[in-house]
């Protein structure tokens, strides 16, 4: 794992999927023509790990690639390494570490202004969201999630 690891934080072709500190799996970006449309990458931050694959299905049936993270500290790394290839960010407020959703939310925004955030609850918002980003309740439709990898895409 470990020689994957330093490969993959250096390798533009490979992407990481990140639960704690651990690399769940490295897995390759396929190489595409360049007359072809490269897949907008999508960052799903969960800790329920049922809805973060759920969620992460959906996604790669909206023809995206997806990095998956159960806590906000493990998706600033992805941010630091990876931030500038994301279209999207997905991102439950209750996640596991010390860092919530919203915090991610908002660091994400400043470092990337053109992202595209969605922030999800199965609790009413209790602070404010960065401006631009979207609130979804849960439980979320599937088509909800489709739709929105749609708009990034378009």
């Amino acid at each position: 794992m470990i020689d994957g690891k330093r490969r993959a934080q250096g390798d533009p072709n490979f992407y990481l999927n990140l639960v704690g500190s651990d690399v769940l799996t490295i897995q390759p970006l396929t190489e595409v023509p360049m007359a072809q449309a490269v897949k907008p990458t999508a960052l799903v931050v969960e800790n329920d790990e049922m809805q973060r694959t759920l969620v992460s299905m959906l996604l790669e049936e909206g023809e995206m690639y997806v990095i998956q993270c159960d806590s906000a500290e493990a998706a600033v790394h992805v941010l630091d390494q990876s931030g500038g290839r994301l279209s999207i960010i997905l991102t439950d407020v209750e996640l596991a570490g010390t860092m919530d959703g919203i915090e991610l939310a908002c660091i994400a925004r400043q470092r990337f202004p053109d992202l595209h955030i969605i922030v999800t609850s199965d609790t009413p918002r209790i602070r404010r969201l960065p401006d631009g980003t979207i609130f979804m309740a849960k439980p979320w439709s599937a088509s909800d999630i489709l739709l929105e990898a749609r708009a990034v895409r378009s």
